[in-house]
């Protein structure tokens, strides 16, 4: 099959990338260290090996199960677990993005205001993370990224360069047995992603404005890489929020 003249969107860099876990053997040393799984057995979860010719960007072929594609750091460097949150299915499709087609750093931002949120007691919403983000599609590189909306910095960048990631996906089948793991957000890299403008006071339900002025009022810069780090220790979060920023 040739992805190329399927895939025309798809950029070289995309269709181009060097396979890792293409074998049983490499995907049973991954899960042997590494948990995938946040409220379910890691047993649940089928992870398949990926075809050497098959790029991330691709869909699911007639007759094949559905299947979504993640990339490895998400759960060795952002403590990501699946199945996605509500708000993680809300941003994804807000921007019409597969999971593989955000940008690692873009992932951090998501998963640290998630933490933050949930700790001050706000409820996250993809809304109120477009007043602090925004969202605009290049034609200069293949995955999406979110960026801070000016004036209203509220983390930093989780690491300055990251190319390590590209090749390092996982596929994950979907079965009976995980079948919520699959639902409210794009399975598969969209060649039509939507911008988010940064959105406005007047944008946010009364909740939500109550919310973001409370954490706008804080004043602070987190550091993104200290609350990806806390997700599993919420006490230390709350013990004294003002160490964390930065």
């Amino acid at each position: 099959m040739d992805y190329s003249v399927l895939y025309l969107w798809a950029k070289h860099d995309v269709l181009r990338e060097v396979y890792v876990f293409t074998s049983l053997k490499r995907i049973r040393k991954l899960r042997h260290a590494q948990s995938l799984s946040r409220i379910h057995s890691d047993q649940d979860l089928v992870v398949i090996p990926c075809n050497p010719t098959q790029p991330v960007c691709s869909s699911c072929c007639s007759g094949e199960p559905p299947f979504c594609f993640f990339y490895e750091m998400l759960f060795t460097r952002l403590n990501f677990r699946l199945p996605l949150t509500a708000f993680e299915k809300e941003v994804l499709s807000a921007m019409n993005v597969a999971p593989a087609q955000l940008h690692p750093n873009s992932w951090a931002f998501v998963r640290a205001f998630y933490i933050l949120c949930c700790q001050l007691n706000f409820v996250p919403s993809a809304t109120m993370f477009f007043y602090f983000f925004e969202y605009k599609p290049s034609k200069r590189t293949s995955w999406a990224s979110v960026s801070g909306a000016k004036g209203r910095a509220i983390l930093t960048l989780f690491q300055s360069s990251y190319k390590s990631f590209k090749g390092r996906f996982i596929k994950i089948q979907k079965t009976d047995q995980n079948p919520d793991f699959f639902e409210g957000f794009p399975l598969y890299w969209s060649s039509n992603p939507q911008s988010q403008q940064t959105r406005s006071p007047d944008n946010l339900e009364r909740n939500e404005f109550n919310d973001y002025k409370n954490l706008d009022d804080l004043g602070i810069v987190f550091e993104t890489s200290i609350l990806l780090k806390l997700e599993f220790q919420p006490h230390d979060l709350k013990v004294n929020i003002g160490t964390y920023f930065y």
